[in-house]
C-alpha cells in the first residue's frame, strides 16, 4: 500500500503486439524483468524502453525482424527516467537523480550510440531560469518537415521549446505546468503554424 492506501501497482513483463490491419493481438518478447510504467517510444522500425536496475536505468531495443529485447545503453547522470521520446535516430530523456531533479535533458544518437545534454543551464538565458532547480514535468516533438521541429519542454514554472535543427532553447512566454499531477505526453507529427492560435 502506498501513502494514500492504495495497492502498489503490480509490475509486469508481458508485451502484447497489434496488428492493425487485422485488428488482431498476439503475445510478444517478454521484457528482461518486470516494469510499472516504463516508457516506450518507436524510431526506425525499433520499440524502446527503460528499465530501472539496482544503480541506473537501461535501455533496451525491440526491432521487428527479432525476436528478443536487446540492452542498447545505460542512461548516465539520470537515475530514474521519467519521459522519453524520439525524432529523427535520436533518443531524448528526462528524469531525475536518485536524490535531486536532474538539470539537463539527455539525448542518445542511435547512430553514433553517444549521449550528449541539451545544456539547458548554458543555452536558456538568466532570466529565464525563473527556478534553481526545475523539475521537468514531461515533454514531447512536434514536427513537420517544412516548418521545423522542436522538443517542447514542461517545467513547474515555464514551457520551452528546443529548435532540434539549431539546437538552440526558445522561450515562448508561456506558463508551466498548470497544477500537480503526472502528465503524460506523446509526439506529435503536425505543423508548428497551427499550434499558433492556442493561447494561454
Amino acid at each position: 500500500m502506498d501513502s494514500s492506501g492504495h495497492p502498489f501497482p503490480e509490475p509486469l513483463a508481458c508485451v502484447e503486439v497489434c496488428d492493425l490491419r487485422k485488428g488482431t493481438w498476439r503475445e510478444g518478447p517478454r521484457l528482461p524483468k518486470p516494469i510499472v510504467r516504463s516508457n516506450a517510444v518507436t524510431c526506425n522500425n525499433t520499440v524502446y524502453t527503460n528499465i530501472s536496475s539496482p544503480q541506473s536505468d537501461v535501455i533496451y531495443s525491440l526491432s521487428t525482424d527479432r525476436n528478443k529485447w536487446e540492452r542498447l545503453t545505460v542512461v548516465p547522470r539520470i537515475r530514474f527516467v521519467t519521459s522519453m521520446t524520439s525524432w529523427g535516430d535520436k533518443l531524448f530523456v528526462i528524469g531525475q537523480r536518485a536524490h535531486d531533479f536532474e538539470v539537463d535533458p539527455m539525448c542518445f544518437d542511435l547512430g553514433s550510440e553517444e549521449w550528449t545534454t541539451l545544456l539547458y543551464r548554458l543555452h536558456v538565458p538568466q532570466p529565464l531560469r525563473v527556478e534553481e532547480t526545475p523539475c521537468f514535468d514531461d515533454f514531447t516533438i512536434v514536427s513537420n518537415d517544412g516548418e521545423g521541429s522542436y522538443l517542447y519542454i514542461l517545467t513547474q514554472h515555464r514551457t520551452h521549446r528546443y529548435n532540434l535543427a539549431e539546437e538552440k532553447w526558445e522561450d515562448l512566454g508561456l506558463p508551466g505546468c498548470p497544477g500537480s499531477g503526472s502528465y503524460r505526453v506523446v509526439t506529435l507529427h503536425v505543423p508548428v503554424s497551427k499550434m499558433a492560435p492556442f493561447q494561454h
